[in-house]
């Protein structure tokens, strides 16, 4: 390629901790940034200038930022997930139906900006260690099984490649996670090794716009 692919992530705060370690792998190859890169992390169990939240909360920001995301970047790497199932006694926080929308909708926007997509699976959720140590809200395995096979489903329809991290993280096992949902240190750089991998296999399937 006469000039380096530009990649913009837009994810959760799993995306914000393995991040470092994904730039590192990809650059100076790949050109690396993320929505609120530099900016404070808060409370990484919320949507912030950082974190992007649920999927209603990223299609607000596509909505808002995909043209002049498309002036500067070649691909968005896109997650959401584990903000939509969070539980409650009113329910999930997004339902498996706006959920399967808001995805449906993101695409046809990012396809209609210029930019190439590129989906990462959400990554997976112990019952008991989450809910043991998580009190404000709940998370369920099934429900990372199932918003996982909707965004499948999505993005197979509009032919959009998807990295499994989900099924790469869970070999890792429980003793992976460092409290309800997040990874340690060594898991999150191996995830950031194995998405450089996949996205490097990508960029060399297709061609950038510009």
């Amino acid at each position: 390629m006469a000039e380096r692919a530009e990649l913009y992530v837009l994810g959760d705060s799993i995306s914000m901790h393995y991040g470092p370690y994904l730039k590192r792998f990809l650059e100076p190859a790949v050109g690396y940034s993320r929505k609120g890169e530099g900016l404070a992390a808060g409370d990484l169990n919320q949507v912030s200038d950082a974190n992007g939240g649920d999927s209603r909360s990223c299609l607000e920001f596509l909505e808002t930022n995909l043209p002049l995301l498309a002036e500067r970047f070649d691909w968005l790497l896109w997650n959401c997930g584990l903000h939509d199932i969070k539980t409650t006694a009113a329910g999930r926080q997004v339902s498996p139906e706006c959920y399967a929308a808001n995805l449906e909708r993101g695409v046809e926007l990012v396809r209609k900006s210029g930019l190439q997509l590129l989906w990462c699976r959400t990554t997976g959720v112990c019952d008991e260690l989450h809910n043991l140590r998580c009190r404000d809200f709940s998370r369920f395995r099934a429900d990372v099984e199932l918003y996982n096979r909707l965004a499948d489903r999505v993005m197979e329809e509009h032919r959009i490649p998807v990295c499994d991290l989900f099924g790469f993280t869970r070999k890792f096992g429980d003793e992976a996670f460092a409290d309800h949902v997040h990874y340690v240190e060594r898991v999150r750089e191996l995830q950031g090794a194995f998405l450089a991998g996949w996205i490097f296999s990508e960029l060399g399937n297709a061609a950038p716009n510009r």
